[in-house]
């Protein structure tokens, strides 16, 4: 009997061990996101397909001892509309995940930049709040990046970019950036605030965020603010309210930029009704426009949308889209 219990408990142990050094199988994922679109300014009109960031990537993470891990993702571009792709694209990096935290290592998403896709109801639609954020979504080439392990309920978010630029060897550098962020993140309920500098060398520039997202029963409310400075100021304001009714959510956001200078200003308004035909397919529809005054171009349909249309300043600009999103 005893001999059986030893024989038992080696053969579980070396299961055990076994399993806990195995590495993990890279997890396939992806996104499909097709929309006919009607995009036109005051002054011509026309429909458009438009692929809106579909992508295909890998991740996974492999154990490397007790509490600490490699992770790892490529991730990039897929062009289903014209055709072709390419890898690490997007969010790309290699790193290690511990109790310490994380480090990554690559090319992905900035701290500034998740708070606005956090807040944002219309990411790669029409109607995107990229229109209104003046370029300051970024993904840092050549960077580091750390995140924290929660103190309480708050995680901290660093991102070191060495070299902005695209060459491979660099003994000058005066093309870094840094990117930096606190949050709170809760299942109904999401806050952050975001600070970024970005130099180059002739000059710099900054830009400071402010985002929440509560959800209360069906409704889910988002706010975000933004201040960028470099030869000018500008303030963006915005937000949006969605009502959830079992599968179909109603949506709708209003972002407007202040910017320095006369008539600079500009307002864009997007409505919408996502359909949820299953776990992983939707159905989504929207309306988008912008009011320009005269010397802002402000584009409803930019941002991680595919197609998009460029105004022509003091032009406003209207967008109708219907679309399928099936994510893998």
């Amino acid at each position: 009997m005893k001999k059986t219990l030893i024989v038992v408990l080696v053969v579980v142990s070396i299961a055990a061990f076994a399993v806990l050094h195995a590495d993990t199988s890279p997890q396939v994922y992806g996104r499909l996101h097709l929309s006919l679109d009607h995009l036109g300014n005051q002054e011509d009109s026309a429909l458009n397909l438009s692929s809106n960031s579909s992508r295909l990537g890998f991740k996974g993470e492999m154990y490397i001892m007790p509490g600490l891990s490699a992770i790892y993702q490529l991730e990039g571009t897929v062009n289903v509309d014209v055709r072709g792709g390419q890898i690490a694209t997007r969010d790309s990096y290699g790193g290690i995940n511990g109790e310490f935290g994380s480090i990554r290592l690559g090319y992905f998403d900035t701290p500034l930049k998740t708070i606005r896709s956090r807040t944002d109801f219309f990411g790669d639609q029409i109607g995107d709040a990229r229109n209104m954020t003046l370029g300051n979504d970024y993904r840092f080439r050549n960077s580091i990046g750390y995140t924290s392990p929660k103190f309480g309920l708050v995680t901290l978010d660093a991102q070191y970019s060495v070299d902005q630029n695209n060459a491979t060897t660099a003994t000058d550098n005066d093309d870094w950036a840094l990117s930096t962020s606190a949050f709170i993140r809760e299942k109904d309920f999401y806050a952050g605030a975001a600070y970024e500098i970005r130099n180059d060398s002739d000059d710099s520039e900054t830009a400071m965020r402010l985002g929440a997202s509560i959800k209360l029963q069906a409704i889910r409310i988002n706010a975000f603010f933004q201040h960028y400075s470099a030869d000018h100021d500008a303030i963006t304001i915005g937000g949006g309210a969605g009502y959830s009714m079992d599968d179909l959510m109603l949506k709708g956001q209003l972002y407007m930029v202040s910017m320095d200078g006369d008539d600079n200003n500009g307002i864009l308004l997007a409505l919408g009704a996502d359909y949820k035909l299953s776990g992983n397919v939707r159905l989504l529809s929207a309306f988008a426009m912008t009011m320009n005054n005269d010397n802002a171009a402000f584009s409803s349909s930019g941002g991680g949308h595919g197609s998009t249309l460029i105004p022509v300043s003091g032009d406003n600009t209207m967008s109708i889209s219907m679309g399928l999103r099936i994510d893998i």
